[in-house]
């Protein structure tokens, strides 16, 4: 199972993937997720997170 996070602001010129997580299928996207905003908010200057199907997901916030 992959996650991938992505920029997604018009004021970028190219889009770019910002981080990924690969995991058996066992483990729920929500809860990767989860893990993982630590380490993207840390790469980027994450202001605000969309997500996409159900996930939801406290906001991370520096």
């Amino acid at each position: 199972m992959a996650n991938l996070a992505e920029t997604c602001s018009d004021d970028n010129p190219v889009q770019l993937i910002t981080d990924y997580t690969l995991e058996q299928n066992t483990k729920s996207d929500v809860e990767m997720l989860k893990e993982r905003l630590p380490v993207i908010s840390e790469k980027t200057d994450l202001a605000e997170l969309y997500t996409d199907g159900g996930i939801t997901a406290k906001m991370y916030s520096r």
